[in-house]
């Protein structure tokens, strides 16, 4: 009787060990920095320049992030893109690369930014702004993000919740266009950290 009320105790702490850490793991898994192009959907008449933003909703104290943008190459091409408020909003010195636009095979590659130095942010703000023109064609365009990295102070990646955006251009109907959403999980290293100085090369791989 005693080694079976000895075994059902030690049963019930293990079911109450293994129910806190899955909590645990559930609360750590819920909390991530939002990612996401702004606004999330939008209408544009053909031939119109207009402009989107890469918006980040820090959950924790942030450095820098990274992106690469796919679009519908046939409807839109980018014009231009330049460095947000994010992560210089406090005034600190930051580096900035516009990334490589190739309006034939729809994509953005190798857009990045980050703080010089030790400092970091956790208000909300621009990563980068991205111009674009519609071209003389109606249709649905879709902007996906791709390799999203936010990274802290110390070059860790951190989780993030990507949320895409939507155009619908000329006469295109805008009922049941919806944004798409996803969660990544971090990957130590390809953020480095911009704690060195400005001569420092970024590296992404």
């Amino acid at each position: 009787m005693i080694k079976l009320q000895l075994i059902n105790r030690i049963c019930c702490s293990v079911l109450i060990l293994c129910s806190l850490l899955l909590i645990s793991l559930v609360g750590s898994a819920s909390a991530a920095t939002l990612f996401t192009i702004s606004p999330a959907t939008q209408h544009v008449d053909v031939g119109q320049n207009f402009t989107i933003n890469v918006y980040i909703g820090p959950d924790v104290p942030i450095s820098g992030g990274q992106f690469d943008l796919h679009f519908e190459s046939s409807l839109v091409q980018v014009t231009g893109i330049s460095e947000g408020n994010l992560l210089n909003q406090d005034g600190a010195s930051t580096i900035f690369n516009s990334g490589n636009i190739n309006n034939s095979q729809g994509i953005v590659t190798d857009v990045y930014g980050a703080i010089l130095g030790k400092s970091n942010v956790s208000s909300p703000g621009i990563l980068a702004n991205i111009d674009l023109v519609t071209l003389n064609r109606s249709g649905t365009c879709t902007f996906e993000i791709s390799n999203a990295v936010i990274s802290n102070s110390t070059g860790h990646s951190l989780p993030v919740n990507i949320i895409n955006g939507v155009a619908a251009i000329g006469k295109t109907r805008e009922t049941g266009i919806r944004p798409e959403s996803k969660s990544t999980i971090p990957m130590l290293g390809i953020l480095k950290s911009a704690t060195l100085d400005e001569t420092t090369p970024w590296i992404t791989s």
